[in-house]
């Protein structure tokens, strides 16, 4: 008869269907390194998304050839296809080859807007008059007296018709510069302007003359009838003119303090203030592109309306520009299709055929937060993980007769002491930091680093709450079970974690918790683009 072969033994790590506790720390930390590649990846992944489709040419600057001033202020294109930028001292021409050339401004003289005519003069409106750039670099001026204005004028627009006439908007009206030099001012009293205070210009295709004031829209024909269209009346957008554009239907796009208003062929103006999605009021720019698509810019992003009537926005939070998109003043459309406008320090390009879609970027956005958020509770777990396991108990045969100590005392005072002194420390850290973010209303500190505002919102309840609680906690147990033991030292520390942690705890911790969670939860909404 044969001998029937025993059973073979199970593995360690199997034995009784069971995964040992090596095993089962072994697979812990290898889903933690997994996750926390997933987490760097979907972080480096979403960065890349955002960065699609955007570029920032002033970085090509030559190093020979630094800023005139650290802001630019109005973008406009040539018909060369050059980009001719003003800053705080003068302009700045970037050629299609890529080369950047300078001019400064005569002495004491600024800019508040600018056009290029057709011989590809530069026009530069100011608060002292209007300035002429001709082509050799010679700057000719024309003060707001030899304009006929008035020693306290200020320029605020200009344009230029298929004439060779320069129209310049004034805070006391509008003035026609011929090219022989003669002028004419034009006010309420004596044309068709809806308000003295001209806030921008427009010339279209047909040489009509088309003046924003905060009354409303004027138009002024060729032959020199005048069209008033007023906005307060129309329910279109009753508040002050900032930028016009005219598509290729003939329909006239307003931005105005109040939101964005279309004026259509026959007269009748559309309101856009209130479209759901839509970035926050004021615009401040606008353009319409060859697909007859309508881009506008404010302080908080770049939305574009298409034909079909459907708005995208992007804004800090689904867009790379490093920068960000805040203070736009100008928009301009380049022969390729690209947005072109000025932003701070910056000019910005925005390809929208390379883009990355702001739908997608914010489903980056919500899985790279929920992968840091997981992340973040298994290190949370294998830390308390690991404090468990560094005090627990000793064994049997240490423990003093008569005696059942749960946890190792000294090593209670060790990490009542430690939490006392690094909860408070990382916490106040933390909490100035969210406040700093909380109040930076442009959100440049989170762009800069986007990994600093969640690790922040997250490292905050751990170390602010938990571990001056956990000082006091494992100092008293400490402190309870050393009256078997008389070293001074760890009843010492035992001591002293638990009266700061309890003194941080009492002063600090609970009286903050409300204002902790209302920053914390605006600082987290700026990062995952709920706040703006």
């Amino acid at each position: 008869m044969d001998k029937i072969n025993p059973p073979l033994p199970m593995p360690a790590r199997l034995s009784r269907g069971r995964l040992s506790p090596g095993a089962l720390r072994w697979l812990w930390f290898s889903a933690l390194a997994l996750l926390a590649i997933l987490t760097a990846a979907l972080f480096a992944g979403t960065a890349n998304a955002r960065q699609r489709g955007w570029s920032t040419d002033s970085d090509t600057r030559p190093a020979h050839q630094p800023l005139i001033s650290d802001s630019f202020q109005n973008v406009t294109l040539d018909q060369q296809g050059a980009l001719w930028l003003t800053e705080g001292a003068g302009l700045s021409r970037l050629g299609p080859d890529g080369e950047w050339t300078y001019f400064r401004y005569p002495s004491g003289w600024d800019a508040t807007a600018l056009a290029i005519d057709a011989q590809g003069r530069a026009w530069v409106a100011s608060h002292r008059g209007l300035a002429l750039l001709a082509t050799d670099g010679r700057w000719t001026t024309y003060t707001e007296m030899e304009l006929g204005l008035g020693t306290n004028a200020s320029l605020t627009a200009v344009a230029v018709d298929q004439q060779g006439q320069v129209w310049a908007g004034a805070d006391s009206g509008l003035v026609r510069l011929s090219p022989n030099g003669s002028h004419w001012t034009y006010t309420t009293n004596n044309s068709g302007l809806s308000g003295n205070y001209v806030t921008t210009v427009l010339v279209d295709a047909q040489d009509r003359v088309w003046v924003g004031t905060p009354a409303g829209l004027s138009v002024r024909t060729p032959a020199g009838g005048w069209v008033t269209h007023p906005i307060n009346s129309s329910g279109a957008a009753n508040d002050w003119v900032h930028a016009l554009a005219i598509d290729h239907q003939g329909r006239v796009w307003a931005s105005t303090s109040a939101g964005l208003g279309m004026l259509s062929a026959d007269g009748r103006w559309t309101s856009y203030a209130a479209v759901p999605g839509l970035s926050q009021k004021p615009w401040c720019a606008v353009a319409v592109d060859q697909q007859d698509r309508v881009w506008v810019g404010n302080g908080l992003g770049l939305s574009v309306l298409g034909p079909a009537g459907r708005w995208t926005n992007y804004t800090d939070s689904n867009s790379g520009v490093a920068q960000g998109l805040s203070g736009s003043h100008s928009l301009v459309i380049d022969a390729r299709g690209r947005v072109r406008f000025a932003s701070g320090p910056a000019l910005i390009t925005f390809d929208q055929t390379m883009a990355v879609s702001p739908q997608t970027v914010e489903r980056l956005n919500s899985a790279r937060l929920a992968s840091l958020v997981l992340l973040a509770l298994m290190v949370v777990t294998s830390g308390l993980w690991g404090l468990f396991r560094f005090v627990r108990p000793a064994a049997a045969s240490a423990i003093p007769p008569g005696t059942a100590p749960k946890f190792k005392p000294g090593r209670l005072a060790v990490v009542s002491l430690v939490s006392s002194l690094v909860g408070p420390a990382v916490a106040t850290g933390m909490g100035m930091l969210l406040v700093f973010v909380g109040m930076d209303g442009s959100g440049s500190l989170g762009r800069q680093m986007p990994w600093l505002l969640p690790v922040a919102v997250l490292v905050l309840p751990v170390t602010g709450l938990l571990l001056p609680v956990l000082a006091v906690v494992a100092g008293v147990m400490a402190f309870r079970q050393m009256r078997w033991n008389t070293q001074p030292a760890g009843r010492g520390m035992a001591l002293a974690g638990t009266v700061l942690g309890g003194l941080f705890t009492a002063t600090i911790v609970l009286p903050a918790i409300p204002g902790l969670v209302l920053v914390a939860a605006s600082a987290f909404g700026q990062w995952i683009g709920l706040g703006g």
